[in-house]
């Protein structure tokens, strides 16, 4: 009884040993190695670092190549009509006012495609409205002081509208540096259209609805900075006036606009530390 009972057992582990055999042979035919290999080699194989695409110089040389037919003709056609416009200066074929016109319009086309440019390339697109905005503002400065096109109201009337675009611009793009330059060039308009006598009450009120502009953007974006910079402009402005002013009533007018800005001022720091709960230097 007790070798059949061994021979029972030992039919058993045979028979789990085969099965076991039989689980490893077929694990052994589904193994496949080369994928194991591709697998450690794409592990072990070590990362390229550093800028991915192409450079800067290999991307305007592959922009070059691209319909490059059309964009030598496009620059030909611009060479071409660049001398004809120094050709026609030279020779006075484009009078006083198509030499202004013309300024003023590719003034404001820069500034436009300034604006189209920013989103893909930031720092040329910026470049490009302040180059706009100063052209088209030293183009009114010469129109009002070479040929007296304009009149001061005019030509202040056209320079702010410069100033307010190139203010839109900076918000909209979030360029802090456009806003500034936009805040000096606002700054200059009293001075380009000086006609050599000061009506005091109109430089300070201009200044006024520049420091209401100045804070406004600042508020929108939060550049504190910027109503520093309007503080010192103002304070210019204001301690140029007293000099030339005789009678009483005119200094109490210039008293009367610093009290306004001081208000300005404050009221506008007092409410940006309280909305962000947060004073800064500029503060």
């Amino acid at each position: 009884m007790e070798e059949i009972s061994d021979k029972k057992r030992i039919r058993r582990l045979e028979k789990k040993v085969k099965r076991i055999e039989d689980f490893l042979e077929t694990e052994s035919e589904t193994f496949k190695p080369v994928q194991f290999q591709s697998q450690v080699a794409a592990v072990t194989q070590p990362t390229k670092t550093g800028p991915q695409g192409p450079s800067a110089i290999g991307a305007f040389f592959e922009w070059l190549k691209t319909d490059w037919l059309m964009k030598l003709g496009a620059f030909l056609l611009l060479l071409a009509l660049g001398w004809f416009v120094t050709y026609a200066f030279v020779n006075n074929w484009i009078g006083p006012m198509g030499r202004i016109t013309l300024g003023i319009l590719v003034g404001a086309v820069i500034m436009v495609v300034g604006h189209l440019v920013i989103p893909k390339r930031r720092p040329p697109g910026q470049v490009l409205v302040v180059l706009g905005g100063v052209m088209v503002l030293l183009t009114i400065f010469a129109a009002r002081s070479m040929y007296d096109f304009f009149t001061p109201t005019t030509a202040l009337v056209m320079m702010s509208v410069v100033v307010v675009g190139m203010a839109a611009i900076a918000v909209i793009h979030n360029a802090k540096s456009v806003a500034i330059l936009a805040l000096l060039g606002g700054a200059a308009v009293p001075i380009l259209v000086s006609s050599g006598t000061h009506n005091y009450f109109a430089l300070l009120s201009y200044i006024f609805v520049l420091n209401l502009g100045t804070i406004f953007v600042a508020a929108m974006r939060g550049w504190r900075g910027m109503t520093t910079l309007a503080l010192i402009i103002t304070g210019i402005y204001s301690l140029g006036a007293f000099p030339g002013l005789e009678r009483q009533e005119s200094v109490n007018m210039v008293w009367i606009f610093m009290a306004l800005y001081f208000g300005l001022f404050f009221a506008s720091n007092i409410a940006a530390i309280i909305r962000t709960k947060m004073a800064r230097g500029a503060d």
